[in-house]
């Protein structure tokens, strides 16, 4: 496609036209030619064919014992209650670090952990407590370390 040159200062801002001037009719010569015969073929495609897969990533890493869920993922928080929102998060942590020894046994470091199992990003995601999960092995843990507790500090 050929376009004419001009110097810039014949640039305006105005993007009316011209009495009597109408604008150049780009396709009309292509039309002509797919009309006649003497150009492509009139259904022929030549942009390519684009196909997009979303792909769930398998990113594995180990378990996150402190992690608050609904905040950090979701951003769920006490809705017109901002200045409570670190006391919430205060809660969360102590009571987890009083229940390391459970969520230690319930699920162990080494047991690699995948994102699989929550939303996507930007999806609408209903508010869902989310607690560690039940583990035989875990509560073993957290009675020894309170009756340990309780025998050492008298």
């Amino acid at each position: 496609m050929d376009f004419e040159t001009r110097p810039l200062n014949s640039v305006t801002v105005n993007i009316g036209h011209k009495a009597g001037e109408e604008p150049a009719d780009a396709a009309r010569d292509h039309l002509i030619r797919l009309q006649t015969g003497t150009g492509s073929d009139m259904f022929e495609r030549t942009w390519p064919i684009a196909c997009y897969e979303w792909e769930s990533p398998a990113l594995a890493y180990r378990p996150l014992y402190f992690e608050e869920v609904n905040l950090e993922r979701y951003g769920y928080r006490p809705r017109h209650l901002r200045v409570v929102q670190p006391v919430v998060s205060a809660g969360q942590f102590f009571t987890t670090v009083v229940a390391l020894p459970y969520r230690a046994f319930a699920e162990p470091a080494r047991r690699p952990v995948y994102t699989l199992g929550h939303y996507r990003p930007g999806s609408n995601v209903p508010y869902r407590v989310i607690g560690p999960p039940w583990s035989c092995r875990g509560s073993a843990a957290q009675a020894i370390a309170v009756t340990g507790l309780i025998f050492l500090v008298p």
